[in-house]
């Protein structure tokens, strides 16, 4: 590959911006223990990557500190933006099926979160 834009056009061309896999098959198929720390390497990346994309919501957050003008500041709460973290967000995961289900196009989608059991 080129660069990393050429390849992420090329992975868009071919149905692959979004892989899903199942990630224990994933650990099997990979050589112990280089293949499971290049993944868990791959894994941190992707994580420390997210946390710098903006997610589009705001959220409130307590500062401690100090102001330009010396003014000492102790929980005072302002807003931020929130960023992503490793999970994807709901357009994102819509994106996701719309790519792998045929048809999904049409679904309609709940607007607010459902809890999922993780039992």
């Amino acid at each position: 590959m080129k660069s990393k834009e050429h390849l992420k056009d090329w992975l868009q061309k071919t149905g692959r911006e979004f892989i899903v896999f199942n990630a224990k098959d994933l650990v099997d198929s990979l050589t112990w223990p280089d293949g499971v720390e290049a993944l868990q390497g791959i894994l941190f990346a992707y994580r420390e990557h997210r946390r710098q994309i903006p997610s589009g919501e705001m959220e409130i957050v307590e500062v401690d500190g100090e102001r330009s003008d010396g003014e000492k500041v102790i929980g005072e709460k302002i807003e931020v933006p929130k960023m992503k973290d490793e999970g994807l967000t709901g357009a994102e995961m819509r994106k996701v099926v719309n790519q792998i289900v045929p048809g999904a196009s049409g679904l309609v989608w709940p607007t607010r979160p459902v809890p999922v059991d993780e039992s």
